[in-house]
């Protein structure tokens, strides 16, 4: 999430922030085993469009939802329900100063809780 914020608060114009979006996205993309298309593809399936603004939205709850697994650690066993849990916690704490329908939050939970393979295998 930091990482997030630092791009969007750091006074840089508007060519580099975008530039530093689409490498942030290409990074956590990674991350989650896609590509940048794909998680453009799921912002246009979730919000019926893609901008720089959704893009970032989506890149911030995926980053949150990995930050929350890492304060998990050596402490507890990530499961699926667990994971399931974060999914919707990090969703529902990012969306409520979000001016999102109940419909699109309830894709991103979706979206986010078919990860939980590719979750799985990094974290063993």
């Amino acid at each position: 999430i930091g990482a997030a914020l630092g791009l969007v608060l750091a006074p840089k114009s508007g060519k580099q922030l975008r530039k530093d979006i689409a490498k942030q996205a290409s990074t956590l993309a990674k991350k989650f085993g896609k590509t940048r298309n794909q998680v453009q593809e799921i912002v246009y399936s979730t919000f019926g469009k893609v901008n720089n603004e959704l893009e970032q939205n989506y890149i911030e709850i995926r980053a949150q939802v990995l930050a929350m697994i890492e304060q998990l650690g050596a402490k507890s066993k990530l499961t699926q329900k667990k994971y399931h849990a974060i999914v919707e916690e990090a969703v529902a704490s990012y969306a409520k100063a979000k001016k999102w329908t109940a419909a699109v939050v309830k894709k991103l939970v979706e979206d986010l809780k078919l990860e939980w393979e590719t979750i799985k295998e990094g974290n063993k």
